[in-house]
């Protein structure tokens, strides 16, 4: 798929079918994208669809945020913390949505990404996907309200370990996690997540709908949560650190990063 627009939308029925379109930043989301993705979230929701399939193309999901966004607003503090915002945003409405969100995930699923992945209510993934919540390396934490879903998914030890020490994490594990829903091969993801979408679509959507709000209740707090709040200001006191700023830069300078504590 050539990248024209950042994300490409078709309906079939009662189904919405989203495509990450950046492939040369490897669908990495900088605010184009987010603001694309709340436009397909606003159609759907207001053309009453059911169900809504997220997948990237040319074999990956997404790479994360695309750090270049940060790069560029080094020590704008507000204009991060909006970047933040909009995303965080997209995430509270995805798992709020009465839009059933599926995402049918090959190749990395990495910070931002994987963040997109823990707002969706159902996953299915390719032998070679891969997670991960890697942005302790840039100095930085997860701020999409990463560490709140997956803590919810995996427990609060595992997940700091994951955090921590920026584990890469496989289809296999995660679906005995209980986050990924099914694991099957990149030749046969397409067709297994259209099949599922399609059986989703064809149940009652009132229904539908009230089954996802009644269970999301059962796991998720409200969406002001001291948790969630917690995570954006510790992220933006990173942002402001020497150590925030050394990691970015770094990363896009592809060396070593040198913390210092600072």
């Amino acid at each position: 798929m050539m990248e024209t627009e950042p994300v490409v939308v078709e309906r079939d029925g009662a189904v919405f079918d989203v495509r990450l379109n950046r492939p040369r930043k490897r669908n990495a989301l900088n605010l184009p994208m987010l603001e694309a993705l709340h436009a397909a979230l606003d159609q759907a929701e207001a053309e009453r669809a059911s169900v809504m399939l997220i997948r990237g193309v040319d074999g990956v999901f997404c790479a994360g945020a695309d750090l270049a966004v940060y790069a560029e607003n080094e020590g704008d503090l507000e204009a991060l913390g909006a970047f933040g915002a909009r995303a965080k945003s997209l995430m509270r409405r995805l798992s709020r949505s009465p839009v059933v969100i599926v995402a049918a995930v090959d190749g990395v699923a990495m910070g931002g990404g994987f963040e997109l992945v823990l707002s969706c209510d159902v996953v299915l993934a390719t032998e070679r996907a891969r997670f991960g919540l890697p942005e302790i390396r840039l100095g930085l934490i997860p701020g999409w309200e990463g560490t709140q879903r997956l803590a919810r998914h995996v427990g609060p030890n595992k997940a700091k370990e994951a955090i921590m020490l920026a584990r890469v994490m496989g289809a296999d594990e995660l679906r005995q996690a209980g986050l990924v829903n099914r694991v099957t091969t990149p030749d046969e993801l397409d067709l297994h997540a259209s099949e599922l979408a399609a059986q989703l679509a064809g149940q009652a959507p009132l229904a539908l709908a009230a089954a996802k709000r009644t269970i999301t209740a059962a796991v998720e707090p409200d969406a002001s949560s001291a948790g969630s709040d917690l995570e954006t200001r510790e992220l933006l006191d990173l942002f402001a650190s020497q150590d925030g700023r050394e990691g970015v830069a770094a990363f896009l300078n592809k060396r070593a990063p040198r913390f210092t504590g600072r």
